[in-house]
């Protein structure tokens, strides 16, 4: 840690301040919106924007990541605190400071044991339908400050926008707020346009919150519209933050700390994933366009010791943010150091500027919100996935109900059954009949019944296999195995000899129960009139870890049955292992490599 603290000092330049001072001003608004969206407190998001990036700085990868407060940990952070059912705004910053802790804890563990590859379970469908449902969501929730009115959340994103409706429909809503946070967008997605038609001036995209929160802060005091219907945040404590008091968390989140880890450990679960999962996708994004490598486990110990840190200061989940990533990447970061200024700002809001929020609108910080993730609803994603694949097309779709239920529900489920889908295809092996299709001088091997083209050799009985073979994928094996067979001697009706060719290209692995049965199976592929092995069968394309059981049990089959023949030829390509069981006599009694 001191060594990269030192090297980040060398390698510190003008553009890293620059980059950071502009960061940080982002981060401020943007912080404090994140927290009440996670049902806290303002000021917590600055705490979150304070110590976290300066160890991510320390330990992580990229140089341009910014550790922070980000929606969807906000959002799932939420969703904990109105589990647990606390109320008073210190307890429920309590129960969101132990989720980051354990959610730090699980990235650490996942980094130790190198289980950063588990993020692959959440394909792009889930990602894109989760994030999708999930910003519905949060757009229900902020739609309160908007219209300048309390209500209390429902079962479901549905019951929620009900109960807003309904409220504006019979009690009515607060004018100012309405306009006030309608002008807030349009000034926010009026800095996002000026942003992308300047893209030379990256401090135009950190401008537009910044100018919204002056601008809202200095209408609201000037014309006292808190007077009049208009929510401000209210007074926010200055200085650093304290240490933790880890009593009053496990108080907070239940009676002792084992209940209090149990009650909230599925929401940590969630965060600790989405929290890596977002960040990683950023960082990898940053590595390529700037030209280094990440390691993804050093990423996920180097995100949850920072998540750890925040946690011991009164911080709660956060992630790498897009948005601040993407603003220090175009204002020229070079080093962690952007990110160590970015927090310095931070910190120096904290001890002088927090009585200037006094008179900052709630409906500001909801339009920061509602602005960064309006974006991130993109339903062209859903029949996208559809036309290519009806399951992926499904899996979006589970993934974005499943979240309008509730949010960790719906990220859970559907990762778990993108988790029943790849286990089923793994334990379900393909077996098919292959044939020959010739492009130019290049003939290859194709599944049949798929390719039109191709041509069935009547003199080689030509089958490919598809998937891991173990114990617990025999039964599909016998079974496609059989059906093979079957539809060729209804095909073949005696008439006459053929060689048999097994396609194994696509078998990555084979444990000692498959072998066993793939040796009956195999063998039963043969013409019923060899039965006293005048011919073997060949198997082609043999995988490394394949090949070595193969060997070895050909081995173990010549020593245990002298003078009887190997049940197998083995050729390292499907038009080798075809010309040779084309070519072969019946004279072949043992192992040969073509």
């Amino acid at each position: 840690m001191f060594e990269r603290g030192s090297q980040i000092m060398k390698d510190f330049t003008r553009e890293d301040v620059f980059a950071g001072v502009t960061v940080g001003v982002m981060a401020i608004p943007q912080s404090m919106a994140y927290a009440m969206l996670a049902d806290l407190e303002p000021i917590y998001g600055l705490y979150t924007a304070l110590l976290p990036p300066f160890i991510y700085a320390l330990l992580g990868g990229s140089k341009q990541l910014h550790v922070g407060p980000v929606s969807m940990v906000s959002l799932l952070t939420a969703t904990c605190i109105k589990k647990v059912e606390v109320h008073e705004p210190e307890m429920k910053a309590a129960v969101a400071t132990l989720v980051a802790l354990l959610a730090g804890i699980f990235q650490i563990g996942f980094g130790l044991t190198k289980l950063g590859s588990l993020v692959s379970f959440a394909t792009l469908p889930i990602i894109s339908g989760f994030t999708a449902g999930a910003s519905v969501v949060v757009i229900v929730s902020q739609l309160q400050h908007i219209f300048g009115i309390s209500v209390p959340s429902g079962v479901t994103t549905l019951h929620s926008f009900y109960n807003t409706v309904k409220y504006v429909l019979t009690t009515g809503f607060s004018p100012y707020s309405l306009v006030l946070g309608v002008l807030f967008l349009g000034m926010l997605w009026g800095a996002k346009h000026l942003s992308v038609k300047y893209p030379d001036y990256p401090a135009l995209k950190a401008a537009g919150p910044l100018v919204v929160v002056c601008f809202g802060t200095a209408v609201t005091k000037g014309f006292e519209l808190n007077q009049h219907g208009v929510a401000v945040i209210g007074a926010v404590p200055d200085g650093l933050p304290s240490m933790t008091s880890w009593g009053r968390v496990f108080e907070a989140a239940g009676d002792g700390p084992l209940q209090s880890i149990m009650n909230v450990v599925d929401s940590a679960f969630a965060i600790s994933f989405i929290s890596f999962m977002e960040s990683i996708a950023v960082t990898k994004t940053l590595a390529v366009m700037h030209g280094y490598e990440v390691d993804a486990n050093k990423e996920l110990m180097a995100l949850g010791t920072a998540l750890i840190s925040g946690s011991f200061f009164n911080g709660y989940g956060g992630a790498g943010a897009f948005s601040r990533s993407a603003v220090a990447s175009s204002s020229g970061a070079k080093t962690q150091g952007a990110a160590m200024v970015a927090a310095s700002i931070v910190g120096v809001t904290l001890l002088f500027l927090t009585p200037l929020f006094y008179y900052l609108p709630k409906g500001v910080l909801a339009a920061i919100v509602l602005h960064a993730v309006w974006g991130l609803i993109k339903v062209e994603d859903f029949w996208r996935n559809l036309e290519l694949s009806k399951r992926d097309g499904a899996l979006w779709m589970v993934a974005f109900l499943g979240t309008l239920y509730s949010v960790s529900f719906g990220l859970m489920f559907s990762v778990g059954i993108s988790v029943c889908i790849v286990i089923k295809d793994t334990t379900v092996p393909i077996v098919e009949r292959f044939g020959a299709v010739t492009l130019g001088n290049v003939t290859t091997y194709v599944p049949s019944h798929r390719v039109e083209a191709a041509r069935e050799d009547p003199a080689v009985f030509i089958v490919g296999v598809t998937g891991m073979l173990h114990g617990g994928s025999v039964q599909a094996l016998r079974a496609g195995f059989d059906r093979v067979r079957t539809a060729e001697e209804g095909k073949r009706e005696g008439s006459g000899a053929y060689r048999v060719v097994i396609d194994m290209r696509a078998v990555p692995s084979m444990d000692t129960t498959a072998l066993e049965a793939f040796v009956d199976l195999a063998k039963g592929l043969l013409p019923k009139h060899d039965a006293e092995g005048k011919h073997v069968v060949v198997l082609a394309g043999l995988q490394p870890d394949v090949l070595s059981i193969i060997e070895s049990y050909l081995v173990l089959h010549e020593k245990r049955n002298i003078g009887n023949p190997a049940p197998f030829a083995i050729a390292s390509t499907v038009p080798g292992a075809v010309f040779r069981a084309s070519g072969q006599s019946s004279s072949v009694r043992s192992m040969s490599m073509v």
